[in-house]
């Protein structure tokens, strides 16, 4: 959240106006309230100032710098503790590699697919 309150005021704004819109919509869609031009622009506006007075009456949050020292504070009470070392063992050899050629038979060479080379098989 910002520090300044005129910021968060406006960040809470929009989604009052949004939340108002849709208020209005859905009371005219349900059939429980059909209103005019007159009527449903104060209902956004009456929703915007809620919300704008919600956001600016929020606290103010905590500088960057305080979030930080609350942090540092508690990796200070994990620095008593002692971790056990870890140790590894050394890596096992490599099996041998495959031949990289495989043999059909006597032959050597592999026939093409039934149907390609124009000769029916």
């Amino acid at each position: 959240m910002p520090q300044n309150r005129w910021r968060r005021g406006l960040r809470f704004m929009t989604p009052g106006i949004g939340l108002g819109l849709v208020l209005v919509f859905t009371m005219s869609a349900l059939a429980l309230w059909s209103p005019g031009t007159r009527t449903w622009l104060p209902v956004g506006a009456i929703f915007a100032v809620v919300f704008f007075a919600a956001g600016y009456l929020t606290p103010t949050p905590l500088p960057d710098d305080e979030d930080d020292e609350d942090d540092d504070e508690d990796d200070d009470e994990d620095d008593d503790d002692a971790v056990p070392a870890r140790v590894t063992a050394p890596a096992a050899p490599a099996p041998p590699a495959a031949p990289a050629t495989v043999s059909f038979g006597s032959s050597n060479e592999v026939p093409p697919p039934p149907g390609i080379g124009g000769s029916p098989s």
